[in-house]
């Protein structure tokens, strides 16, 4: 059923390669692994701003000079636990919406993804039970 919506499961574990408040390898506490920032302004709770994507009075005359590095949090927003789980292989029609971040291994695979049927059913699968 998940190769249809273009979901795989792996065979593999993610563990993590440095231990912090968990003990167990395969508990996994990933700080830095949600792929998506509207996912995360919702997991927090930010209400959308109307004037967000509002383009100023000097938009097309002036270029933004903000690069991806000085906007990115470091924690990627939103820390999870993921126990005992494994790594799915994620393509079109579905969407990537976590990872295994970059101190886990393998590091910066989808952990969690996300699709939506024409008819608006939705899916939502995870590698861990």
């Amino acid at each position: 059923m998940l190769e249809q919506v273009g979901i795989s499961v792996n065979s593999d574990s993610v563990i993590r390669k440095t231990f912090h408040k968990y003990l167990h390898p395969k508990e996994a506490f990933i700080g830095n692994g949600c792929l998506n920032d509207e996912f995360v302004k919702v997991a927090n709770g930010a209400k959308k701003d109307a004037n967000e994507n509002k383009p100023g009075k000097y938009s097309r005359k002036y270029r933004d000079t903000k690069d991806d590095m000085t906007q990115r949090d470091e924690n990627g927003g939103l820390k999870f636990v993921y126990p005992y789980g494994s790594t799915i292989n994620v393509r079109k029609p579905s969407v990537a919406l976590l990872s295994s971040g970059p101190i886990s291994f393998p590091a910066n695979r989808p952990v969690g993804a996300f699709y939506v049927s024409p008819r608006r059913g939705k899916l939502f699968i995870m590698g861990s039970m």
